[in-house]
């Protein structure tokens, strides 16, 4: 064999493109050259981070308080800075493509779905959350019933910061690392249906409490077809914000 048959052999032929180069399109979702297992090295790099900045914390706040205005606040704003840093390292900046992969862009559907769709799944969101409730209270399953929060008794200042937190850069940083990092790829590997499965269940057990395990996987889950329908995690953090927003004043209400 001749040097020009070896080398017609091993170019590929014209329009062939690398999986690396094109990775596929899932639905409406942005294609993603990431792989399973960067998302397994995200999330391990996502659980050691979480522990160490609750040991720092615990170390650089004498007398520390779990509940405490302060530990609360700076735990939440670095956890959601952490969870944005990852899903950019271990997504575009490994991979060397733009953060719009990771759904940040302009949606796909028209202006009136854009409206419509996320009403619908903001009020199935809320609807599942409230008959859940119910449901729990009316069987006295105390262990599903919804953990306290501190942040009811803060003063005014302090308060107002975890609302900021917990309204609107904590969805960003969730929807950012959950839906437009994870779901990205497992949906690319396993299919819609278990990429969507398993990246809720990420979802809720990141949550930390048994008694949102069930809530916050079918929000998930609502949200991931939002994102998938979508195509961009514009929708999706807007109710993500709207849910969390609504259960931050019911909370007060509640407690007031």
């Amino acid at each position: 064999m001749d040097a020009e048959n070896l080398e017609d052999i091993l170019t590929p032929p014209e329009g062939y493109s690398s999986p690396e180069e094109e990775p596929s399109r899932v639905g409406n979702l942005p294609p993603v050259p990431w792989r399973v297992l960067d998302v397994a090295a995200a999330a391990l790099a996502l659980i050691v981070g979480v522990l160490g900045i609750l040991i720092i914390l615990a170390l650089a706040i004498d007398n520390v308080d779990a509940n405490s205005a302060l530990f609360v606040n700076v735990s939440l704003a670095l956890v959601s800075a952490l969870l944005l840093l990852t899903a950019w390292f271990f997504g575009p900046a490994r991979r060397g493509v733009s953060v719009a992969a990771l759904g940040l862009r302009r949606p796909c559907d028209s202006a009136p779905s854009q409206l419509l769709l996320p009403l619908g799944v903001l009020v199935a969101v809320l609807g599942f959350n409230a008959v859940y409730g119910l449901v729990v209270t009316a069987l006295g399953w105390e262990a599903l019933q919804p953990p306290e929060v501190p942040f009811a008794s803060y003063e005014a200042i302090p308060l107002a910061f975890t609302g900021l937190l917990i309204i609107l850069i904590a969805p960003f940083a969730e929807e950012v690392f959950f839906r437009g990092f994870v779901l990205g790829a497992l949906a690319r590997r396993w299919g819609l249906a278990a990429g969507v499965a398993a990246s809720s269940l990420m979802f809720s057990l990141a949550h930390g409490s048994w008694a949102l395990l069930i809530p916050a996987f079918v929000a998930g889950a609502l949200l991931s077809w939002l994102y998938i329908r979508t195509g961009s995690l514009r929708a999706s953090v807007l109710v993500h914000a709207m849910q969390n927003g609504v259960a931050f004043a019911a909370t007060l209400a509640i407690a007031s």
